[in-house]
């Protein structure tokens, strides 16, 4: 059986602390297509989320940067480009595989959502899979966002058969560097997190992927009960550069596995100091 999924993720925070994610996502399995899109506001000590099967067009990155809307949502934003990376190819090949596209890694975003306008910096990247995502050789990830208006660091973190570790500094890939809970670093680059507030936190069949259709019925179960913990965190960036404050998004998915003992795994690793 053929499978392949599509996924878009756009953020946005403001100096405030209020955080929008939007995710976009096609799953193709035999041949056969179905989109659906949904979004996060946190804000007030509040968090909403809603989900629409009319997913509407794919964004598009252009040359000055993004511009997308879902009246269903509410959502209509414009992510202009700060910084840009290249694709990562993670795992196989064109014909079947991984391919991330961390496609704009600092964004000035103005968008307005459920009605309420947001002015802020953001992130945006997609995730091309044509390997059935349960089949993935990883029991855990991290992955997370720095950005702001002068600098970003991306990092990606795959724990298992297939480990691999990138970390992006200003668009540009390190491949060494270490990947905790409380910091990130790589060549002298170092990302603190402080004061992480949790925006979502759950099975990703209920939260992450809860909207992709057909997901539900063709995925293991074990898989969509994978735990997903996002976060917002307060974050100083300090490198050869000098100093930079701002917001980080991250998250840990600890995926579920028929194996007792891959269940058994903690969700969270320390690596290195603190």
């Amino acid at each position: 059986m053929s499978i392949r999924l599509r996924k878009w993720y756009l953020d946005a925070v403001d100096p405030g602390g209020r955080a929008v994610i939007v995710n976009w996502a096609t799953l193709r399995i035999a041949g056969a297509g179905l989109s659906a899109a949904s979004v996060l506001d946190s804000r007030g000590g509040q968090t909403l989320a809603r989900t629409t099967l009319h997913a509407g067009t794919e964004p598009v990155i252009g040359t000055n940067g993004l511009e997308w809307s879902n009246p269903r949502l509410g959502v209509s934003g414009v992510w202009r480009t700060l910084q840009h990376a290249e694709p990562v190819r993670l795992l196989g090949d064109d014909r079947r595989g991984v391919l991330w596209r961390p496609s704009i890694v600092a964004a000035e975003v103005n968008a307005v959502v459920c009605g309420v306008p947001l002015v802020g910096v953001g992130y945006a990247e997609s995730l091309e899979l044509s390997v059935a995502p349960w089949a993935l050789p990883i029991f855990e990830l991290r992955w997370g966002r720095f950005v702001t208006e002068r600098a970003s660091v991306v990092w990606l973190d795959w724990r298992g058969d297939h480990p691999l570790r990138l970390v992006l500094i200003d668009g540009q890939v390190r491949a060494h560097g270490l990947v905790s809970d409380d910091f990130v670093e790589a060549d002298g680059m170092r990302v603190r997190l402080t004061e992480s507030r949790v925006l979502r936190e759950g099975p990703i069949g209920t939260t992450a992927l809860s909207g992709v259709p057909g997901l539900q019925s063709t995925a293991p179960a074990a898989w969509l009960g994978s735990i997903e913990r996002k976060a917002l965190a307060r974050a100083s960036m300090e490198s050869v550069a000098g100093r930079s404050t701002g917001w980080a998004i991250h998250e840990v998915v600890r995926f579920g596995s028929e194996d007792c003992d891959a269940q058994a795994r903690p969700l969270t690793r320390r690596e290195g100091p603190a």
